[in-house]
């Protein structure tokens, strides 16, 4: 089963450092998450960091700029900001895109408690949109709010988290529509929990081009959310195109400042 697997150039979109306040994550740094990405064959993981999700995001990106280095761009960046901090968004942004080679932006709205449609993001998607980076989110707000941020922020990619996976095969998550929809809408598979057929189901009513492999490590363990993919009763091609190609293209649009 493990040759299986690492007969894919597999890139894990969905991926966290650092401690976690309501539970225990252990293997959270750069070391322990480059360890568990060669048992696995993952070829590269995107992460944020926690503490830059709530509570400190200087050090937070400091942390990954620190294991983008160290594992010589395996680990790639999510860069996060603190919306409250109006005037050091900009600033955040620039640096980690600019000087520390971050791939895309993470926001966590429950986490930070803003919704993701507050005002105080319009930087951050108007920066992505310039830039054309991708932006995940834990939660974004509901379809016909988020259909205008798709619409106005044309150049920004936006992912939606979890839904590939979390739902029961039979009640499309009302993401779909957008995904179906928004050329520039996407969701991830990482789940913990994850119902035989779904993977198919969601590949059937979106397409392979609009879902991104995701596994929420270190939260979750990748072996299993590998396995539900790689085993899938979907074709080669598409597994492929899940596993790595379309998180790859989506990063391929990334442009410099000016």
């Amino acid at each position: 089963m493990l040759d299986k697997i690492k007969s894919y150039s597999i890139w894990d979109a969905h991926g966290h450092m650092g401690c976690y306040k309501l539970f225990n994550n252990p293997g959270s740094d750069a070391a322990s998450i480059l360890k568990i990405m060669d048992l696995c064959g993952i070829e590269r993981v995107c992460v944020s960091h926690l503490a830059a999700l709530e509570a400190d995001v200087t050090f937070g990106n400091d942390m990954v700029a620190q294991a983008i280095v160290q594992s010589e761009g395996r680990i790639m960046g999510y860069a996060a900001v603190n919306p409250f901090e109006k005037e050091l968004v900009i600033p955040e942004l620039t640096r980690c895109f600019d000087r520390l080679n971050f791939s895309a932006i993470k926001l966590h709205a429950s986490l930070i408690d803003c919704p993701a449609d507050s005002q105080l993001y319009e930087p951050v998607y108007a920066f992505a949109h310039k830039r054309r980076l991708a932006v995940m989110a834990h939660n974004f707000p509901d379809i016909n709010k988020m259909e205008k941020i798709c619409d106005k922020y044309c150049d920004a990619f936006f992912i939606q988290a979890h839904y590939g996976s979390a739902w029961d095969g039979a009640s499309e998550p009302e993401c779909f529509t957008l995904a179906k929809n928004a050329p520039n809408f996407y969701v991830d598979c990482a789940g913990s929990k994850v119902l035989t057929g779904v993977i198919e189901k969601t590949v059937d009513a979106i397409g392979p081009e609009k879902l991104i492999f995701g596994t929420d490590f270190t939260f979750l363990d990748p072996r299993h959310q590998l396995g539900y993919v790689v085993f899938s009763k979907i074709n080669e091609e598409h597994k492929r195109m899940i596993l790595r190609e379309n998180f790859k293209r989506i990063l391929s649009f990334k442009k410099a400042g000016a």
